[in-house]
């Protein structure tokens, strides 16, 4: 899972992709953070997603863009658009489904 703490690089990445996780993350404020990253950056393999998070310590700026007011938060944008957003509490069962059904979706348009 790449780093991300560029405005240009992540827009870029979003507009250019056609499915994006984003995961917002604090190392200073946030244990579970740490633990869930290797999870998350699974989940994204799993569905062949491209996979980025953002410090929100070193990267204050790009919390206040995407209107993450709490980590872990995880957005999933789909063709520029965001689809899904989980904050705080999150069920990684939960997650992986609803982000494979996206995905399903995906696959089923691109074969029609």
């Amino acid at each position: 899972m790449e780093e991300i703490n560029n405005i240009d690089y992540i827009e870029n990445i979003i507009k250019d992709n056609s499915i994006v996780l984003i995961y917002f993350l604090s190392n200073e404020k946030c244990s579970v953070c740490t633990v869930l990253k290797d999870k998350i950056n699974v989940i994204g393999e799993k569905y062949n997603i491209k996979a980025f998070n953002i410090n929100i310590d070193k990267f204050q700026e790009l919390s206040g863009k995407y209107d993450v007011f709490t980590v872990p938060t995880i957005l999933l944008y789909i063709y520029g658009k965001e689809v899904l957003r989980e904050g705080r509490y999150t069920s990684l069962i939960e997650l992986e489904e609803k982000i494979k059904r996206y995905c399903n979706l995906i696959a089923s348009k691109g074969n029609n």
